[in-house]
């Protein structure tokens, strides 16, 4: 068991994005937590602004991402790459830098398609 977060289109709901475990990204984008989507449950809504200011304090604790932002991988790419790891392909890789990873990828596609739904169990 853990942490499993779904991102959601804003208009359709439909998922865009579903990750097991990314816990780094999580808390940083958690303390900007925006308004309940509905009560009583706690999905949340999600702006560019959050996802600009998460990858920002991301970045400012470290996390790099090396190419330009025009070479983005896709939603899936992301979904496949981080969620398929075997524990020693998880061990190498950097939790900070995937965190900013996704916080780049959310934040382009909320430029391009408006808010989206942050929905997530532990």
């Amino acid at each position: 068991m853990g942490l499993d977060v779904d991102f959601l289109d804003g208009e359709s709901r439909e998922e865009i994005l579903y990750l097991r475990k990314p816990e780094v990204f999580f808390i940083a984008l958690g303390t900007k937590q925006g308004e309940i989507v509905e009560e009583p449950y706690s999905d949340f809504w999600v702006y560019e602004e959050d996802l600009a200011e998460t990858a920002s304090e991301l970045a400012g604790r470290g996390a790099k991402y090396q190419k330009a932002s025009s070479e983005l991988p896709s939603l899936r790419e992301i979904e496949t790459a981080l969620n398929d790891l075997s524990p020693s392909e998880a061990d190498a890789r950097s939790e900070l830098d995937d965190a900013l990873l996704i916080a780049l990828v959310l934040q382009a596609y909320v430029e391009k398609n408006g808010k989206i739904i942050c929905a997530w169990s532990a």
